[in-house]
């Protein structure tokens, strides 16, 4: 979505869509210096939801713009949406991944590089054939379908609570009774 943005906005008579760049990195800023915090205390499940929505909402609204007053809530809400998403997947990963966290971070990069690749080059074959509108309601499909396998995959799983809420495993052995 990003990749073809500037053409969108200049389309509609945006003179400068960096603007639209400006609110996204901000956004992403600020949201990031929260988002580890926020990941401690709310259920992780439930705020990759609320991402996975914001997005989407961004991609909707996007949809539907035509100036620059419009753009700089897309970019607030892609921000925030993004900020929060990114972190818990890396934990994820992390978290998931036992010894072998270096291969697995090699892989997750990757294949978001992959994804970075590819999706402009498919959303770029949509547009030459169709139209932003399409192109975007391509997204919003993806990102509908991206929710649902979320919420039928992993959001229905139940967190299982920590023994010792703040350690790891390793440091639970060591506490010793008085």
């Amino acid at each position: 979505m990003c990749a073809f943005f500037p053409l969108y906005a200049l389309k509609h008579g945006v003179s400068n869509p960096g603007i639209f760049f400006i609110f996204l990195a901000l956004t992403l800023m600020i949201g990031r210096l929260f988002g580890g915090r926020i990941l401690e205390i709310y259920n992780r499940q439930k705020v990759v939801m609320v991402c996975l929505v914001l997005i989407n909402l961004g991609v909707i609204l996007l949809l539907f713009a035509n100036s620059l007053t419009i753009f700089i809530p897309v970019a607030i809400l892609f921000g925030m949406g993004w900020a929060f998403l990114y972190p818990f997947l890396t934990i994820h990963v992390i978290e998931k991944a036992g010894h072998a966290r270096g291969p697995a971070m090699a892989t997750f990069t990757a294949l978001g590089d992959l994804g970075a690749g590819l999706g402009p080059m498919i959303m770029g074959s949509i547009l030459e054939k169709a139209s932003y509108q399409i192109m975007f309601a391509c997204l919003i499909v993806t990102g509908c379908l991206n929710f649902l396998y979320f919420y039928f995959a992993m959001g229905k799983k139940e967190e299982k609570p920590e023994k010792f809420p703040g350690s790891c495993p390793s440091e639970a052995k060591l506490q010793f009774r008085v």
